[in-house]
């Protein structure tokens, strides 16, 4: 009879489940790449109620954060008809073709005269399809170049490309 007078004493605490905004808040933030302790803390809960009742919405965040990674890094990578391409308006642009009142005696600009910038250039021959003959030329890229001319056309990818799409 002890043990039963034990058990009708002892209290029994509610379940308190998770309210909507609570969820929200550990989808947002661990899409955006936070850790669990800071989740915890913004949400409220502990680490351990974290993973029992937002199990799902830990899951989704990291797919989410796992998608933006992947998307930046689509818009950093350049194609190798991009990059030679680059590469040779670059060189242009430093030398005697690039006229300080005409632009660029070799490459044409958006506008259809020379080109004042790499930018412009580089624009203009996306406009025009973007097509480079790369036969014969190496696969091999210098990666400080690379990452300037990955900066160009990400730009360009995220002004022009992006711009058709969502407006």
């Amino acid at each position: 009879m002890k043990r039963k007078q034990k058990r009708a004493q002892r209290v029994r605490h509610p379940k308190l489940r998770p309210s909507k905004s609570q969820r929200k808040q550990v989808l947002a933030l661990t899409a955006e790449g936070k850790n669990r302790e800071l989740v915890a803390t913004e949400a409220g809960v502990s680490i351990a109620k974290l993973r029992t009742d937002f199990a799902s919405e830990l899951d989704q965040g990291r797919k989410l954060a796992a998608d933006k990674k992947a998307d930046e890094e689509k818009d950093e990578a350049l194609t190798m008809e991009e990059y030679h391409y680059l590469d040779v308006l670059t060189d242009s642009f430093n030398s005697h073709w690039q006229d300080a009142t005409k632009g660029n005696l070799l490459f044409a600009g958006t506008d259809g005269k020379g080109a004042r910038s790499i930018e412009d250039a580089f624009a203009a021959w996306k406009k025009r399809g973007g097509r480079y003959s790369v036969t014969g030329l190496s696969s091999k890229f210098d990666p400080d170049r690379a990452k300037d001319f990955a900066k160009i056309a990400s730009d360009y990818r995220n002004k022009f490309e992006r711009g058709k799409t969502d407006g």
